[in-house]
């Protein structure tokens, strides 16, 4: 009796354990919303074995992520290949965004904000300077947007976009549409700060291999529309809980790239 229950419970292991994982269909490009506003992108550019980045630039950025609330997306890049949390995507947007002083410094849609005094970055002036831009580009009109649905698989990361033009554009433009991980509360040192502390919106990587995402294939007018599926794999180093995904569009000028918009999920 004891043999046959084990063989039974022994075949029922066996049978559960070769059944197929069920797959989650992705979601339908067609259903997501897409959001009719602007939002701002506010980068600090700063590294870990940067004293100034752990003090003024901490608070700094603390106090933006307050006064600017919902109306601005906020991501760290980190573009010292000496610094902790370097990525190849971080060198990319510092390069493209165009000359900086030093670390930290604070972008606002691609434009340095940091105001130079003698000695050093103005604390007030920079930090109202970019708040006003923000505020600012939420009163315009939106060119374009993206929405976007995310599915954590055990090994991958997908997102399924739809970006729809608000407004016709110059046909003479081309327009891209890229899509990053993001990570918050990164444990690891910072010079200025004692122990370790969690550095927030750790930029981890593009989901493209260029950056600046893949060339949006439609006409940029009024009404039309652009789906795309993005995938990269989940690198063990991540913490998947504080993960989250940004898509950024785009508008290519010569070698370089404008900031259009940006959302989050």
């Amino acid at each position: 009796m004891k043999n046959r229950l084990f063989l039974l419970s022994l075949l029922i292991l066996v049978l559960v354990s070769c059944q197929k994982k069920e797959e989650v269909p992705l979601p339908d490009a067609n259903t997501i919303s897409v959001p009719r506003n602007n939002t701002a992108l506010i980068n600090k550019l700063t590294a870990t074995w940067c004293a100034p980045c752990g003090s003024w630039g901490w608070l700094m950025n603390e106090e933006l992520a307050v006064l600017t609330g919902d109306k601005a997306i906020m991501i760290s890049i980190y573009n010292s290949p000496t610094s902790l949390f370097f990525s190849q995507a971080s060198v990319d947007l510092a390069e493209n965004f165009g000359p900086y002083q030093s670390w930290p410094t604070f972008f606002v849609n691609g434009q340095n904000k940091n105001v130079q005094i003698s000695g050093g970055t103005s604390y007030t002036e920079t930090k109202n300077t970019c708040v006003k831009t923000v505020n600012d580009f939420a009163e315009l009109i939106p060119v374009a947007n993206t929405g976007f649905e995310t599915r954590f698989d055990d090994n991958e990361i997908i997102i399924v976009t739809k970006t729809v033009f608000f407004r016709t554009m110059d046909t003479n433009n081309e327009y891209y549409l890229a899509a990053y991980v993001v990570e918050n509360n990164v444990m690891g040192e910072q010079k200025g700060k004692p122990g370790e502390v969690a550095h927030p919106n750790v930029l981890r990587a593009s989901m493209t291999e260029n950056t600046f995402g893949i060339p949006i294939d439609v006409e940029p007018d009024a009404g039309n529309e652009f789906t795309y599926t993005f995938t990269i794999p989940h690198d063990p180093g991540w913490t998947r809980e504080n993960l989250y995904i940004i898509t950024i569009i785009w508008r290519k000028t010569g070698d370089s790239y404008e900031f259009v918009n940006a959302s989050r999920s």
